[in-house]
Order: structure tokens, then sequence, then C-alpha cells
């Protein structure tokens, strides 16, 4: 019985190399430890979007409501000028074009009023954006260019920060607006802001530079993960003359 286990055992085994066995993180020392996560890319920012809110739903929906009321006035005219142009007696089909001309006419021009409204107002205009408008729900990014910031990234921002109508990227709402920051990287993850800039998933800010984690900065510059940083000269940690001279 014991052979048998020890054999399937050892078929088990079998399968997987010895040396990767050992090569395993934690396996070796007889721990067991899991490999840490990558961090997210901090730079969360999205370019902007033209819009055209005139063929978006709420616009429509209300250009349709103006004809349900246009016919439904119609229909009224029309039953309402049956009953009167019977006292008319033998001019009856006169009366009753007379009186349906006049009144469609009116429901018409109301009409008409009800669709210029939705034209120009906040059905199919809700956001202005320079000579452009946004989506409901949707913010103003450039004016300049009437570019605009969906729902699912709101926050503007560019070089006077998050104000609306003069950014250069939308932002998440939990990220970090750095005004002024290098083209795409506006938008950062809070944790890795570095100064005007917003380090990468693998950087850590260092003195204000943006370095791989675990390094340090040197006089604006990036010293190799086995330097360190003296008198503004990068150094091998283990040398006795890393004293920058």
């Amino acid at each position: 019985m014991t052979r048998m286990s020890l054999s399937r055992r050892s078929v088990l085994l079998g399968a997987v190399p010895a040396v990767g066995l050992l090569s395993l993180p934690g396996l070796a020392s007889g721990k067991c430890s899991a490999s840490p996560l990558r961090e997210s890319i901090p730079f969360n920012g999205v370019v902007g979007q033209h819009q055209d809110p005139q063929a978006a739903r709420p616009c429509s929906d209300c250009h349709d409501n103006c004809n349900t009321i246009e016919g439904g006035c119609i229909g009224g005219v029309a039953s309402g000028c049956a009953l009167g142009a019977a006292a008319c007696g033998p001019f009856y089909g006169v009366c009753y074009v007379a009186c349906l001309g006049t009144g469609s006419a009116v429901c018409v021009v109301a009409a008409s009023a009800c669709d210029s409204n939705c034209t120009n107002g906040t059905a199919c205009e809700p956001v202005p954006c320079g000579d452009a408008f946004c989506d409901q729900g949707s913010t103003c990014l450039n004016a300049t260019q009437g570019t605009c910031c969906t729902s699912d990234h709101p926050t503007p921002c560019g070089v006077n920060g998050t104000q609306p109508g003069q950014g250069t990227r939308c932002c998440l709402v939990t990220d970090k607006c750095i005004a002024g920051a290098p083209a795409g990287q506006e938008c950062c993850s809070p944790k890795k802001v570095c100064g005007k800039h917003c380090c990468g998933a693998d950087d850590a800010c260092s003195d204000g530079v943006c370095c791989p984690t675990g390094t340090v900065s040197c006089d604006g510059k990036c010293c190799a993960s086995h330097e360190a940083c003296s008198h503004g000269v990068c150094c091998a940690t283990d040398s006795v003359s890393c004293n920058g001279s």
C-alpha cells in the first residue's frame, strides 16, 4: 500500500520539473506567498467628445410629444366643428371646412411653438459648450473646440484646473487634476501625483521625479536599483567612494 502511494506521488511530481518547483515563490523556503497584484495604470483621463443632443433621445421625445399634442388638438377641433356645423343646416359642409381650417391653423401654430421650445430649450440644448452643446448629464470640456465630458468621466481638467470649458482631458471623480501637466497626465490617481507629473504604475515619486519603485532620484535623474544618491551623484551603495567625489 505504501509503495503504491509513493508510486502515484512520483508520477504526479514527475509532471513538474524539480527546478520549477524550487523556483515557485515561497516554495523553496517552505512558505507560500501570493504574488503582488500589478497596480492599475494611473492615467485615467480621456479626450472629450463632440456630441449632438439634437439627435439624442430627450430631444426626439420632446418633438414627439409636440406631434402628439398637435394630433390631439386637430382631432378635438374636428369633433367640435362637426357638432357646430350641424347648426348650419344645408351649409353644413361649408361651415365644417371653414371651422376645421381655422381651428387646425391654431393647432399648427401651437405645435410649432412647442417644437421651437424643444429645439432651443434644455431638451435639445441642455449643456452649452461654446457654439455647441453637450448631452444631458455631460459637462463642457473645451468651449473653443465644443468637446464634452461624459458622465463616466465628468470632471474637466486643464491648465486652469477643473474649470469647465477650459479643459484638455476628462477625469474620473476620484482623480486628482494636475493643472499644467504633460498631455495625457492631467488626470491622475491621487497617490501617483508627483509635482506636475503623474507617475506610472511601476513608478513612485522621489523628490518630484517619477522613478522605478525602489529607486531614488538624484539631481533630477533616477538612480539604478543598486545605487544611492550622494552629493547629487548616483553611486553604488556598497562603494566606499559613494561620496560624490
